[in-house]
């Protein structure tokens, strides 16, 4: 299985997840709005079937209730997260 991770500005994807970002990272906030346009159609075209497939799927380190959003902030601000921390909603 492919992973992808955003953060931030950054993006990654390789066929083992890794918590740091390094070969194929993109990073797009510095760039022109032509560069910036040519990454999204290449997520369009390479990235984009590879989700909708179950190829990749983003790396999910917890599950908080939202009514406990404040719980769910704790990890990602002291950066003990491997992932992303989901807020749902019942």
């Amino acid at each position: 299985m492919k992973a992808i991770e955003i953060k931030g500005d950054r993006l990654a994807w390789s066929d083992t997840p890794a918590p740091s970002l390094g070969e194929g990272e993109v990073r797009i906030e510095a760039r022109p709005v032509a560069a910036k346009a040519a990454v999204m159609s290449a997520l369009r075209e390479r990235v984009w079937p590879l989700v909708e497939s179950g190829g990749i799927a983003p790396v999910i380190d917890g599950v908080v209730p939202i009514a406990e959003t404040g719980r769910a902030h704790e990890p990602v601000e002291s950066n003990e997260t491997l992932g992303k921390v989901v807020l749902s909603v019942d």
